[in-house]
């Protein structure tokens, strides 16, 4: 997974972080015009590189403390601070997410609720999760109350527009009231917290 080639999605995203329209909203690809869509897709796509990458920091350290010569060592060193530039540009964009969460129009993202708000809801609790704190709890509390909100009697949910099928629904509104419950999301909060100094 390199930034340049190897990286995917992420890379695309790193760049077109970089090509930000005037207005400052990130350039839309396939998101119908709605920011909320485009922005909880590339949020999405950083948070899982970076959940991955957690995965290998510790065994590239250990290549680049025992490299057989300086070539290789710089292999590995250049590896780690790709990781490093994929984990500062997501929370830039999680900070940049975090001030649109503000405005309930980019909240509401079509106006009403479609599979594709749904799917919105659930990366960007995904992502705020890891992080926690006052911006998760709050972004949590209002995301159950919409939820309940449009819930069918029947304890199901449908899309508005769209998307609108009963199953994806109901399965993306559920994996949103259950982010904190996920395994990955979960696991890479635990990472966080193990790098944040103790309180003492």
């Amino acid at each position: 997974m390199r930034l340049g080639g190897g990286l995917g999605r992420a890379g695309d995203v790193v760049s077109g972080l970089a090509g930000r329209t005037s207005a400052g909203r990130l350039p839309a690809r396939g998101d119908a015009g709605v920011e909320l869509y485009s922005r909880a897709a590339n949020i999405g796509v950083l948070q899982d590189s970076v959940n991955t990458n957690k995965t290998v920091v510790a065994d590239l350290s250990e290549k680049v403390a025992n490299a057989r010569d300086e070539k290789e060592r710089d292999r590995f060193q250049a590896r780690l601070a790709e990781i490093h530039e994929v984990e500062k540009v997501q929370q830039q964009a999680q900070g940049a997410v975090i001030e649109r969460l503000k405005d309930p129009q980019f909240v509401a993202g079509f106006g009403s609720n479609g599979g594709e708000e749904f799917l919105s809801y659930m990366t960007l609790a995904e992502s705020l999760v890891v992080t926690g704190g006052e911006e998760w709890s709050k972004w949590d509390a209002a995301m159950t109350a919409n939820l309940n909100r449009v819930q069918n009697g029947d304890g199901s949910w449908s899309g508005d527009h769209c998307i609108t099928g009963r199953t994806f629904c109901t399965s993306a509104a559920l994996l949103v009231l259950m982010a904190d419950r996920t395994p990955i999301p979960a696991q890479a909060k635990d990472d966080v917290a193990d790098e944040k100094p103790s309180a003492e």
